[in-house]
Protein backbone atom coordinates (compact mmCIF):
# COMPACT_ATOMS: atom_id res chain seq x y z
CA UNK A 1 0.00 0.00 0.00
CA UNK A 2 3.04 2.37 0.86
CA UNK A 3 5.01 3.48 -2.23
CA UNK A 4 2.33 2.00 -4.75
CA UNK A 5 -0.28 4.42 -6.22
CA UNK A 6 -4.03 3.03 -5.73
CA UNK A 7 -5.98 3.14 -8.52
CA UNK A 8 -9.52 3.98 -7.09
CA UNK A 9 -11.02 6.44 -4.64
CA UNK A 10 -9.26 8.08 -2.16
CA UNK A 11 -12.30 7.39 -0.04
CA UNK A 12 -11.08 3.42 -0.18
CA UNK A 13 -7.72 4.16 0.25
CA UNK A 14 -8.58 5.70 3.20
CA UNK A 15 -10.77 3.15 4.83
CA UNK A 16 -8.26 0.51 4.11
CA UNK A 17 -5.27 2.71 6.28
CA UNK A 18 -7.61 3.06 8.81
CA UNK A 19 -8.07 -0.99 9.19
CA UNK A 20 -4.38 -1.16 8.28
CA UNK A 21 -3.41 1.44 11.49
CA UNK A 22 -1.68 3.49 8.88
CA UNK A 23 -1.24 7.21 9.51
CA UNK A 24 0.38 9.80 7.30
CA UNK A 25 2.80 12.39 8.85
CA UNK A 26 1.53 15.24 6.55
CA UNK A 27 -0.62 15.18 3.41
CA UNK A 28 0.15 17.29 0.10
CA UNK A 29 -2.17 17.76 -2.87
CA UNK A 30 -4.15 20.04 -5.41
CA UNK A 31 -7.11 18.63 -5.83
CA UNK A 32 -9.92 19.14 -8.96
CA UNK A 33 -10.90 22.71 -9.04
CA UNK A 34 -14.70 23.80 -8.81
CA UNK A 35 -16.03 24.85 -12.06
CA UNK A 36 -18.47 26.90 -13.67
CA UNK A 37 -21.65 26.86 -15.50
CA UNK A 38 -21.27 26.67 -19.13
CA UNK A 39 -24.83 27.13 -20.40
CA UNK A 40 -28.41 26.46 -19.68
CA UNK A 41 -27.91 22.58 -20.05
CA UNK A 42 -25.34 22.45 -17.63
CA UNK A 43 -27.70 24.41 -15.53
CA UNK A 44 -29.83 21.61 -15.06
CA UNK A 45 -27.27 19.00 -14.27
CA UNK A 46 -26.42 21.34 -11.24
CA UNK A 47 -30.03 21.32 -9.56
CA UNK A 48 -29.70 19.47 -6.25
CA UNK A 49 -32.54 17.02 -5.34
CA UNK A 50 -33.85 15.06 -2.50
CA UNK A 51 -33.33 15.39 1.07
CA UNK A 52 -30.50 16.77 2.37
CA UNK A 53 -28.45 13.32 2.87
CA UNK A 54 -29.00 12.83 -0.61
CA UNK A 55 -27.72 16.13 -1.74
CA UNK A 56 -24.61 15.67 -0.36
CA UNK A 57 -24.17 12.32 -1.71
CA UNK A 58 -24.37 13.60 -5.14
CA UNK A 59 -21.36 16.00 -4.94
CA UNK A 60 -19.04 13.20 -2.95
CA UNK A 61 -17.92 10.00 -3.00
CA UNK A 62 -16.61 8.06 -6.50
CA UNK A 63 -16.66 11.26 -8.87
CA UNK A 64 -13.63 13.19 -7.92
CA UNK A 65 -11.06 12.11 -10.23
CA UNK A 66 -13.06 11.02 -13.06
CA UNK A 67 -12.65 12.59 -16.51
CA UNK A 68 -16.11 14.62 -17.69
CA UNK A 69 -17.46 15.04 -21.31
CA UNK A 70 -14.62 17.54 -22.21
CA UNK A 71 -11.81 14.47 -21.72
CA UNK A 72 -9.91 17.30 -18.76
CA UNK A 73 -9.41 15.38 -15.12
CA UNK A 74 -11.88 16.42 -13.08
CA UNK A 75 -15.12 16.08 -11.23
CA UNK A 76 -17.25 13.59 -13.06
CA UNK A 77 -19.98 16.81 -13.71
CA UNK A 78 -18.93 20.45 -13.52
CA UNK A 79 -19.36 21.37 -9.32
CA UNK A 80 -19.97 24.99 -8.96
CA UNK A 81 -17.29 26.63 -5.85
CA UNK A 82 -20.28 26.45 -3.42
CA UNK A 83 -21.03 23.18 -3.86
CA UNK A 84 -17.14 22.47 -4.26
CA UNK A 85 -17.04 23.40 -0.60
CA UNK A 86 -19.17 20.21 0.71
CA UNK A 87 -17.58 18.49 -1.92
CA UNK A 88 -14.26 18.80 -0.40
CA UNK A 89 -14.89 18.57 3.28
CA UNK A 90 -16.27 15.05 2.84
CA UNK A 91 -12.86 14.68 1.40
CA UNK A 92 -11.12 16.31 4.32
CA UNK A 93 -13.54 14.03 6.40
CA UNK A 94 -11.34 11.03 5.24
CA UNK A 95 -8.02 12.84 5.40
CA UNK A 96 -8.39 13.70 9.27
CA UNK A 97 -8.26 9.96 10.54
CA UNK A 98 -5.43 8.80 8.45
CA UNK A 99 -3.31 11.61 9.23
CA UNK A 100 -0.98 12.06 12.49
CA UNK A 101 -1.85 13.91 14.90
CA UNK A 102 -0.92 17.84 14.59
CA UNK A 103 -0.10 16.57 10.86
CA UNK A 104 -0.07 19.01 8.36
CA UNK A 105 -2.71 19.09 5.17
CA UNK A 106 -1.15 21.08 2.81
CA UNK A 107 -4.32 22.06 -0.14
CA UNK A 108 -3.65 23.90 -3.65
CA UNK A 109 -6.42 24.93 -5.15
CA UNK A 110 -7.69 27.79 -7.79
CA UNK A 111 -10.37 30.21 -7.34
CA UNK A 112 -11.14 31.06 -11.01
CA UNK A 113 -13.37 29.10 -12.27
CA UNK A 114 -14.17 27.87 -15.79
CA UNK A 115 -15.23 29.15 -18.31
CA UNK A 116 -15.73 32.78 -17.56
CA UNK A 117 -12.75 32.81 -15.25
CA UNK A 118 -14.40 34.90 -13.02
CA UNK A 119 -13.35 34.23 -8.99
CA UNK A 120 -15.45 32.97 -6.85
CA UNK A 121 -15.08 33.99 -3.02
CA UNK A 122 -16.41 30.41 -2.04
CA UNK A 123 -13.44 29.17 -2.07
CA UNK A 124 -11.83 32.14 0.30
CA UNK A 125 -14.24 30.68 2.85
CA UNK A 126 -12.65 27.24 2.17
CA UNK A 127 -10.41 28.16 6.26
CA UNK A 128 -13.17 28.74 8.04
CA UNK A 129 -15.41 25.83 6.76
CA UNK A 130 -12.35 23.73 7.76
CA UNK A 131 -12.30 25.45 11.06
CA UNK A 132 -15.74 24.82 11.91
CA UNK A 133 -14.92 20.60 10.91
CA UNK A 134 -12.69 20.64 13.47
CA UNK A 135 -9.59 21.63 11.29
CA UNK A 136 -6.85 24.50 12.33
CA UNK A 137 -6.22 26.99 10.02
CA UNK A 138 -1.99 26.83 9.88
CA UNK A 139 -1.28 29.09 7.67
CA UNK A 140 -2.16 30.47 3.77
CA UNK A 141 0.77 30.72 0.78
CA UNK A 142 0.60 31.95 -2.53
CA UNK A 143 2.12 29.92 -5.84
CA UNK A 144 3.08 32.64 -8.28
CA UNK A 145 3.50 31.83 -11.84
CA UNK A 146 6.11 33.51 -14.47
CA UNK A 147 4.59 31.78 -17.08
CA UNK A 148 1.23 31.63 -16.18
CA UNK A 149 -1.90 31.19 -19.35
CA UNK A 150 -2.88 33.95 -21.34
CA UNK A 151 -6.29 35.23 -19.81
CA UNK A 152 -8.95 34.63 -22.98
CA UNK A 153 -11.73 36.44 -21.06
CA UNK A 154 -12.29 39.93 -22.37
CA UNK A 155 -11.94 42.19 -19.90
CA UNK A 156 -9.59 41.06 -17.12
CA UNK A 157 -6.31 40.26 -15.33
CA UNK A 158 -3.82 37.48 -17.24
CA UNK A 159 -4.02 34.84 -14.22
CA UNK A 160 -0.75 34.26 -12.54
CA UNK A 161 -1.47 33.09 -8.82
CA UNK A 162 -3.17 30.27 -7.00
CA UNK A 163 -3.52 29.63 -3.19
CA UNK A 164 -1.83 27.28 -1.11
CA UNK A 165 -3.91 26.66 2.10
CA UNK A 166 -2.73 24.88 5.26
CA UNK A 167 -4.59 23.00 7.85
CA UNK A 168 -3.37 20.94 11.25
CA UNK A 169 -4.94 18.05 12.81
CA UNK A 170 -4.25 19.84 16.03
CA UNK A 171 -2.97 23.40 17.33
CA UNK A 172 0.47 21.69 17.84
CA UNK A 173 1.65 21.86 14.28
CA UNK A 174 5.44 22.71 13.24
CA UNK A 175 6.93 23.08 9.93
CA UNK A 176 10.32 22.29 8.84
CA UNK A 177 11.80 25.90 8.82
CA UNK A 178 15.48 24.94 8.57
CA UNK A 179 14.47 22.69 5.05
CA UNK A 180 13.29 25.22 3.49
CA UNK A 181 15.78 27.91 4.09
CA UNK A 182 17.30 29.82 0.84
CA UNK A 183 20.47 31.51 0.07
CA UNK A 184 20.74 34.93 1.87
CA UNK A 185 19.76 37.67 -0.73
CA UNK A 186 22.96 39.82 1.01
CA UNK A 187 25.31 39.92 3.35
CA UNK A 188 23.93 41.20 6.94
CA UNK A 189 27.12 41.14 8.59
CA UNK A 190 28.50 44.06 10.40
CA UNK A 191 24.93 45.94 10.53
CA UNK A 192 24.79 47.87 13.71
CA UNK A 193 21.29 48.17 13.94
CA UNK A 194 18.42 45.62 14.51
CA UNK A 195 15.05 47.99 13.89
CA UNK A 196 13.51 50.97 12.10
CA UNK A 197 11.64 53.67 13.25
CA UNK A 198 8.73 54.81 10.71
CA UNK A 199 8.07 57.93 12.44
CA UNK A 200 11.85 59.39 11.91
CA UNK A 201 13.24 57.21 9.87
CA UNK A 202 16.17 56.15 11.83
CA UNK A 203 17.71 52.86 12.97
CA UNK A 204 17.85 51.88 16.24
CA UNK A 205 19.08 49.08 18.43
CA UNK A 206 22.66 46.96 18.97
CA UNK A 207 24.97 45.37 16.59
CA UNK A 208 22.65 42.08 14.96
CA UNK A 209 23.12 38.40 15.43
CA UNK A 210 25.41 37.00 12.85
CA UNK A 211 22.98 35.04 9.74
CA UNK A 212 22.15 32.24 10.01
CA UNK A 213 24.24 29.84 8.05
CA UNK A 214 22.08 27.67 6.84
CA UNK A 215 20.30 30.43 4.89
CA UNK A 216 16.98 32.84 5.01
CA UNK A 217 14.00 31.95 6.49
CA UNK A 218 11.58 31.16 3.37
CA UNK A 219 8.81 33.18 3.17
CA UNK A 220 4.83 32.48 2.01
CA UNK A 221 4.75 33.49 -1.84
CA UNK A 222 6.25 30.30 -3.49
CA UNK A 223 7.73 31.55 -7.20
CA UNK A 224 7.21 28.68 -9.66
CA UNK A 225 6.68 28.41 -13.41
CA UNK A 226 3.62 26.29 -14.14
CA UNK A 227 5.13 22.78 -15.54
CA UNK A 228 5.45 22.07 -19.06
CA UNK A 229 5.89 18.45 -19.15
CA UNK A 230 2.50 17.10 -19.85
CA UNK A 231 3.52 13.56 -20.97
CA UNK A 232 2.21 13.23 -24.23
CA UNK A 233 4.61 10.58 -25.19
CA UNK A 234 2.36 8.12 -23.39
CA UNK A 235 -0.49 8.66 -24.59
CA UNK A 236 -2.05 10.66 -21.94
CA UNK A 237 -1.96 14.28 -21.53
CA UNK A 238 -2.43 16.18 -18.51
CA UNK A 239 -4.45 19.53 -18.31
CA UNK A 240 -3.01 20.91 -15.10
CA UNK A 241 0.28 19.58 -13.90
CA UNK A 242 1.79 20.81 -10.77
CA UNK A 243 5.52 22.01 -10.75
CA UNK A 244 8.19 19.60 -9.34
CA UNK A 245 9.52 22.21 -7.73
CA UNK A 246 6.75 23.31 -6.31
CA UNK A 247 5.79 20.29 -4.74
CA UNK A 248 9.53 19.63 -3.73
CA UNK A 249 9.40 22.84 -1.59
CA UNK A 250 5.72 22.02 -0.28
CA UNK A 251 7.29 18.41 1.40
CA UNK A 252 10.71 19.91 2.56
CA UNK A 253 8.45 22.57 4.47
CA UNK A 254 6.04 20.63 6.39
CA UNK A 255 7.65 16.91 6.53
CA UNK A 256 11.16 15.26 7.63
CA UNK A 257 13.00 12.35 5.89
CA UNK A 258 11.56 9.33 6.70
CA UNK A 259 7.81 10.86 6.48
CA UNK A 260 4.81 9.42 5.36
CA UNK A 261 3.79 11.34 2.85
CA UNK A 262 -0.46 11.26 1.50
CA UNK A 263 -1.80 12.44 -1.79
CA UNK A 264 -5.30 11.86 -1.98
CA UNK A 265 -5.07 13.38 -6.07
CA UNK A 266 -1.75 12.01 -7.14
CA UNK A 267 -2.53 12.88 -10.59
CA UNK A 268 0.61 12.31 -12.53
CA UNK A 269 2.36 11.74 -9.22
CA UNK A 270 4.16 14.76 -9.14
CA UNK A 271 3.84 14.71 -5.00
CA UNK A 272 5.62 10.99 -5.23
CA UNK A 273 7.87 11.89 -7.12
CA UNK A 274 8.91 14.83 -4.81
CA UNK A 275 8.90 12.72 -1.69
CA UNK A 276 11.30 10.29 -3.72
CA UNK A 277 13.56 13.13 -3.85
CA UNK A 278 13.40 14.11 -0.55
CA UNK A 279 13.79 10.56 1.01
CA UNK A 280 10.36 10.59 1.79
CA UNK A 281 7.58 7.56 1.81
CA UNK A 282 4.25 8.48 0.39
CA UNK A 283 1.53 6.71 -0.51
CA UNK A 284 -1.86 7.95 -3.28
CA UNK A 285 -4.79 7.17 -4.88
CA UNK A 286 -5.28 8.37 -8.34
CA UNK A 287 -9.00 7.21 -10.08
CA UNK A 288 -8.36 8.08 -13.57
CA UNK A 289 -5.95 5.12 -15.17
CA UNK A 290 -4.27 7.46 -17.51
CA UNK A 291 -2.94 9.75 -15.15
CA UNK A 292 -2.00 6.44 -12.73
CA UNK A 293 -0.32 5.17 -15.87
CA UNK A 294 1.64 8.41 -15.56
CA UNK A 295 2.23 8.70 -12.28
CA UNK A 296 3.80 5.22 -11.98
CA UNK A 297 6.32 6.00 -15.06
CA UNK A 298 7.34 8.71 -13.39
CA UNK A 299 7.54 6.82 -9.91
CA UNK A 300 9.76 4.04 -11.72
CA UNK A 301 12.00 6.82 -12.95
CA UNK A 302 12.58 8.64 -9.90
CA UNK A 303 13.40 5.20 -8.52
CA UNK A 304 15.82 4.32 -10.59
CA UNK A 305 17.40 8.18 -10.10
CA UNK A 306 16.47 9.48 -13.29
CA UNK A 307 14.96 13.01 -11.96
CA UNK A 308 15.43 14.89 -14.90
CA UNK A 309 11.95 14.03 -16.42
CA UNK A 310 10.65 17.39 -16.53
CA UNK A 311 10.76 17.80 -20.26
CA UNK A 312 11.13 21.79 -20.03
CA UNK A 313 14.75 21.51 -21.10
CA UNK A 314 14.10 19.16 -23.82
CA UNK A 315 15.86 16.07 -22.40
CA UNK A 316 13.17 12.80 -23.25
CA UNK A 317 12.51 10.19 -20.26
CA UNK A 318 14.38 6.88 -21.32
CA UNK A 319 11.57 4.57 -22.37
CA UNK A 320 9.82 2.01 -20.06
CA UNK A 321 9.64 -1.48 -21.24
CA UNK A 322 6.82 -1.98 -23.11
CA UNK A 323 4.96 -4.08 -19.79
CA UNK A 324 5.02 -1.16 -17.87
CA UNK A 325 4.15 1.78 -20.80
Amino acid sequence: MIGQVYRGDFCELAAEMVRAGIRAACAITSPPYPQGKKNAEDMGRYRRKGTAAEQREQITGRIHGRPHARGNIGLDVRIMAPDWLDWFLGIAAHVKPVLEPNGLFVVNVDSCCYPTRHRHWGIFSLPERMEKAGWCFADAWVWTKSNGAPMKAPGRFSHSWEMIYVFANGDRYRYNVDAARAPHKRDWTGRDATRYMIETGTWYGTKTDPPNPKGARAIDVLPYPVGMTRWADVGYAHNAPMPLGLAEDLVRRVSWQGDLILDPFLGAGTTAVAAIRGKRQWIGAEITDAAALVAERRIALARDGFFGEELSEGMSAPPLPLAQV
